[in-house]
């Protein structure tokens, strides 16, 4: 028998309430009569730590919804249908990527969701702590670039291998992605290596929060939605992380989540929440080509930020393209990237062609990190070891 004992509370939203709580085994009273249980008694584990979970309190239909998601994907991930040796490889190793649902309990008018503990903080507080941990400058905000380029490389292949199993996150932003630095080290080599060899798959990001998911496989092929977002119904549409498309009642789908990544970029390298700009001039008739305002760093790599940050902010426009019968090689020749050749035969590719950009631009930006990892005197591996001082080291 287990009983659960609260340690701090860990945040509250508009919609839920989460608990930091302790697994604490009921110890059998030796000086009672009888054999009922009695107080709790604390104990460890076999790895000798202790016992953390985070219980997220919600309405019941928001906790059912959010466990279903959470454990359909997971499914998914872990155990590819159909797929091919790429694929496969890329979907099991996203699994280590999301927060991992425990249990659901359900009351008459509540749920209580049982996750995992992940101690390490989001990236927000990654960016945050940069300065003092040694990581970014003290003169401007945003963690170093090499990191930045790190942790969207995790991003960008993880929410490929979500929307490949048919699953939108829809709340994609800084908050809801949380640094993953797990392992011993041992195995952990100076080289960055992108296929996750010698000790990489263990550092990365886990995406958390999956409340408003989508589950795409429900629904007819090419079926969009047309929603009010979360913003409009508090404060008004956020430009910071909601798509266009969501924020003016227009038809998306894996929209929503390359626009939030492309709002988790923003944060990394310029510290603050992403503020963007309309021209009509670059978009398609449907709707104008958003871009973000404001300058980047000339030492930054500025080229491969564009093109990413383009194609994140106007997949919708991108999408259409393609969908028109504009080549995958004609885009990419477009926005400076190197061409992938062929493509992945997933249902995602056939409905929004436009992955196959996405993908070709995180591989560009992987093999420029293998090649780049320690430069000018610092490294990608020393750099992770000071966030990982700074957020709480492992957990």
């Amino acid at each position: 028998m287990i009983s659960l004992s609260l340690v701090r509370k860990l945040g509250e939203g508009g919609f839920a309430t989460v608990y930091l709580v302790e697994k604490v085994p009921i110890g059998l009273l030796e000086d009672e009569e009888d054999d009922e249980y009695g107080k709790p008694c604390r104990q460890e584990n076999s790895s000798g730590e202790r016992e953390l979970v985070a219980l997220k309190m919600q309405s019941v239909s928001d906790g059912r919804w959010e466990f279903y998601i959470l454990s359909e994907l997971i499914e998914r991930l872990a155990h590819p249908e159909g797929a091919n040796e790429e694929i496969s490889a890329m979907l099991r190793r996203a699994t280590e990527s999301m927060v991992q649902c425990d249990a659901l309990h359900l009351f008459k008018q509540e749920s209580a969701l049982s996750l995992r503990y992940a101690g390490q903080g989001t990236i927000l507080d990654c960016v945050n702590r940069a300065a003092r941990g040694g990581y970014g400058s003290t003169s401007d905000p945003g963690v170093d670039e090499l990191l930045a380029i790190f942790f969207m490389v995790e991003v960008l292949r993880t929410m490929e291998a979500v929307h490949v199993t048919g699953m939108i996150h829809r709340d994609m932003k800084p908050d809801n992605v949380m640094v993953r630095l797990e392992g011993d080290g041992s195995e952990w080599r100076q080289r960055y290596r992108a296929d996750g060899g010698d000790g990489w798959s263990d550092k990365g990001v886990r995406i958390i929060d999956w409340g408003t998911g989508v589950d795409v496989t429900r629904f007819a092929a090419g079926q969009d939605f047309i929603v009010e977002s979360r913003g409009k119904q508090t404060e008004g549409p956020d430009s910071s992380y909601e798509c266009w498309e969501m924020r003016n009642g227009a038809p998306w789908t894996y929209e929503a989540d390359w626009y939030g990544a492309a709002s988790v970029a923003h944060v990394l390298l310029f510290g603050r929440y992403m503020v963007v700009e309309e021209e009509r001039e670059g978009g398609d008739g449907v709707r104008p080509r958003v871009k973000v305002a404001g300058h980047m760093k000339r030492y930054w790599q500025t080229a491969m930020w564009k093109a990413l940050f383009e194609v994140l902010l106007n997949c919708g426009v991108y999408n259409r393209r393609m969908v028109a019968g504009e080549s995958l090689e004609s885009v990419l020749r477009e926005l400076g990237i190197e061409a992938e050749v062929g493509q992945m035969p997933t249902r995602l590719e056939r409905e929004f062609p436009v992955i196959g950009v996405i993908r070709s631009i995180r591989r560009s930006i992987e093999r420029w990190l293998e090649s780049n990892c320690s430069k000018n005197g610092k490294s990608l591996h020393g750099l992770l070891r000071k966030v990982e001082v700074a957020v709480g080291g492992k957990h």
